[in-house]
């Protein structure tokens, strides 16, 4: 009996054209988004690519000038990695800065250096997630909407429950039937999408890609799980099926494009950032106060001798502690930047639909996320470079040596002693560690709206 009302209500939405159009827009939507990824990727690694190993034949070039030459004098150009999953959520990357300028005394930046149009901006990114969360959850709540009053309009509901069937197994019935309906385009749309991205050639995805993919697909059913459930709530609750149809329109709009929305204006509203005039003279401040206390500690008739930057016979301890004092201020405004953002998704969050984007961008690692591990990343770098230029400086550090001046200008670094640097993305682990809340609160938010569904079917009147 359960297997036949299952066929039952399967059949009923194969026979609306609606399914059919849906079914066909993903599908097309999901092999458009692979095909124009390819394209975009292409070129974001040929561009990374190129920028790589220019900066490290400039880095083996200033190597041969000495170590100031390479450690103080100039600066390595550093850049973000390519995401290639960022064809499941592109979290706005483009408009993210993607590179840093790095030495030993200081990491300037962010930077943009990128290909393209940033002006683009403000238009979406056609990724799985503006599929998934915007249009398949529309399909979602339109196929869910009627699910129960639209069958007590036309007798079918009444003549269901005549028979002798558990009402709880009727509600089961309707709500696999319409998951089984949405899974159907999302996993063609997906297995072709996937396919001809793995089969292009130029994004080779590992077996952690495979894993993050899988766990992306898993979130999207249960995202839409979440506008099924709201369907079919909003069918028994009220008895009109175009009542029903139009409030869960309104609850949708309100919950996929409203809320998320209005979040990132409400963020910058309430989350004042401090201004960029006031955190640079701070900055100097710090970098004079490092200055006096390094001086009052170690006196030498040679600490007034400072330059911009750090040269042959300056105190190494003293360069390391203006650049300290001075990127502590910056990095500190940096993090507020961020946290801005932070905020603002943290309120996209009273809606299933920032859930979504949140969980899966944390799987697979783009967005503000992404650029906040390369933040961090070029941080450790520069802290790696001034070890190197620690572990090479055969001098006291804490003292000028302008009586040597010539045998310190002197001193060089080998190429291979120089860490290169190269951004790692985020595990699945780690990925997962950040996605496990938003995930469980998707899930949660699944089992309110089934138990109020369930509980107001027990007692729907079908007659």
């Amino acid at each position: 009996m359960s297997f036949d009302l299952l066929k039952k209500e399967i059949l009923d939405h194969l026979l609306s054209l609606r399914l059919v159009l849906a079914f066909v827009l993903i599908i097309v939507l999901l092999v458009t988004s692979a095909i124009l990824f390819i394209m975009d990727y292409r070129a974001q690694v040929s561009d990374y690519n190129a920028q790589v190993n220019d900066n490290l034949s400039l880095l083996s070039k200033n190597l041969t000038g000495g170590l100031f030459q390479a450690f103080s004098f100039t600066r390595q150009n550093i850049y973000r990695r390519p995401n290639p999953l960022a064809f499941l959520a592109e979290g706005k990357e483009k408009d993210l800065p993607n590179a840093y300028r790095v030495s030993a005394f200081r990491l300037q930046g962010p930077d943009y250096s990128l290909r393209g149009n940033p002006l683009m901006g403000d238009f979406e990114a056609l990724d799985w997630t503006f599929i998934v969360g915007i249009v398949l959850s529309f399909v979602a709540i339109l196929l869910a909407s009627d699910g129960v009053n639209g069958e007590k309009q036309n007798g079918t509901l009444r003549l269901v429950l005549s028979n002798p069937v558990p009402r709880a197994r009727v509600l089961i019935s309707k709500y696999l039937s319409t998951m089984i309906l949405l899974t159907i385009p999302l996993a063609v749309g997906s297995l072709i999408s996937l396919l001809i991205i793995s089969g292009s050639g130029y994004v080779p995805l590992t077996v952690q890609d495979w894993a993050k993919v899988t766990s992306a697909l898993a979130v999207s059913l249960l995202y839409l799980s979440i506008f099924v459930l709201m369907g079919l709530l909003l069918s028994t609750l009220l008895k009109e099926s175009q009542a029903s149809l139009i409030v869960s329109l309104l609850v949708w709009v309100t919950l996929v494009i409203v809320i998320p929305s209005s979040a990132s204006l409400t963020s910058k509203l309430w989350y004042e950032l401090p201004d960029e005039q006031d955190v640079w003279q701070r900055a100097d401040r710090g970098m004079a106060d490092a200055a006096q206390n390094h001086d009052r500690r170690y006196p030498h008739k040679d600490n007034w001798i400072v330059s911009g930057n750090w040269s042959p016979g300056e105190s190494l301890n003293k360069a390391i502690a203006i650049g300290l004092a001075r990127d502590r201020h910056l990095f500190q405004y940096e993090d507020s930047k961020i946290q801005q953002v932070r905020f603002g998704q943290q309120l996209s969050r009273i809606s299933p639909a920032g859930l979504f984007q949140s969980s899966v961008s944390s799987i697979v690692g783009s967005g503000i996320l992404h650029f906040e591990s390369f933040s961090r990343q070029a941080r450790n770098y520069r802290d790696q470079l001034r070890r190197v230029v620690e572990e090479n400086y055969p001098f006291d550090p804490a003292f000028p040596h302008f009586d040597i001046q010539p045998q310190v200008a002197g001193l060089k670094v080998d190429y291979q002693v120089v860490p290169k640097f190269e951004e790692k993305l985020l595990t699945i682990r780690e990925g997962w560690s950040k996605a496990t809340w938003d995930t469980g609160l998707l899930a949660l938010v699944n089992l309110i709206l089934f138990a109020a569904t369930w509980a107001l079917f027990l007692k729907y009147d079908a007659r």
